[in-house]
């Protein structure tokens, strides 16, 4: 199971913030609008929680 996060962001206008991702066949959904964000990497959660 992948874990991350993904942030909303909106502006006074009501726009939300998205960006394109790039159009590489190898990459997970390319050349798809998403939400900033990202996924851990394996062994990351970990060496977050002892840097916290």
């Amino acid at each position: 199971m992948d874990e991350g996060t993904n942030i909303v962001m909106v502006n006074s206008a009501g726009e939300v913030l998205l960006y394109l991702r790039d159009d590489k066949p190898t990459i997970k959904f390319p050349n798809t609008w998403c939400l900033p964000g990202g996924y851990v990497e394996p062994g990351e959660l970990s060496s977050l929680k002892d840097n916290a």
